[in-house]
């Protein structure tokens, strides 16, 4: 008799444990089963979107916002000399200046002809258009390893700036740069903004800032990586009210070098 109560205790502990394991299973599918699972959401550049909360991870219309880069080499992009590209106005030219002369050899080693170079103009929309890209592919044949570009906003309240230079016509620069560069890493600034409130007339009071709006744009829609900030410059940096002296130049320089040389 005790062994056949040994056995009718083995089968029940058997069946129960049977019941208990198949229970456990039709769980884990009915959590884990496409059905009940929620994917992970991925930012407008593939990748996925900041853990930090929402408030970092999302915008206010629901669209994920890639994290910020503040660096070149965040981004995991490994440079050679005149490998980065550089497209903007007078400003630009002024911080490619300085570039060379701290010492930084990762953006073109020559310094482009593009005074006057903003929105409105790299986006076709003045006479002097085709100038701009023409100087830039002479540059860009002279260095076919080129990967990446750096994009200056400029606005010019001469040229239209109110009304045409817009995140709509930098869209349209992005996609020049990717017609002659396929894949290439993006980096986008805004001209640099000034202490003390000294206003460039050239950009008018509120130029610099609108320019800050169409970079942090891009950069949250993932469209371009977040380039270098550029000064401000102080009112004895200037060699008139807009354009950058030595020193200018100097402090532009040297944040230069440390985004995209180190």
């Amino acid at each position: 008799m005790k062994k056949e109560h040994i056995a009718i205790g083995l089968v029940a502990l058997f069946f129960v444990g049977g019941i208990g394991f198949w229970y456990g299973r039709s769980t884990d599918i009915n959590l884990f089963g496409t059905g009940n699972v929620t994917p992970f959401a991925t930012s407008t550049n593939g990748q996925p979107p900041s853990t930090r909360g929402s408030s970092e991870g999302a915008s206010s219309t629901g669209n994920i916002t890639p994290p910020p880069q503040g660096t070149a080499n965040s981004n995991n992009v490994s440079f050679t000399k005149n490998s980065v590209g550089y497209l903007g106005c007078s400003m630009t030219v002024n911080a490619i200046e300085g570039y060379h002369s701290e010492g930084g050899t990762t953006l073109w080693g020559e310094v482009g002809d593009f005074g006057g170079g903003t929105i409105s103009a790299w986006a076709g929309l003045l006479p002097t258009s085709k100038t701009y890209w023409s100087g830039f592919d002479a540059i860009l044949a002279k260095n076919p390893g080129t990967k990446a570009v750096w994009m200056e906003l400029c606005i010019s309240v001469k040229k239209g700036g109110t009304a045409n230079d817009t995140y709509e016509n930098a869209l349209v620069v992005r996609q020049e740069i990717l017609k002659r560069i396929p894949n290439a890493v993006i980096y986008v600034s805004a001209q640099p903004m000034y202490t003390e409130g000294h206003v460039c007339g050239i950009a008018g009071a509120d130029g610099p800032a609108k320019m800050q709006e169409i970079a942090d744009k891009l950069v949250a829609n993932g469209l371009a990586q977040k380039g270098p900030v550029l000064g401000p410059l102080a009112t004895g940096q200037t060699a008139d009210p807009c354009h950058a002296n030595a020193s200018g130049k100097s402090t532009m320089g040297k944040q230069m070098v440390e985004f995209f040389d180190k």
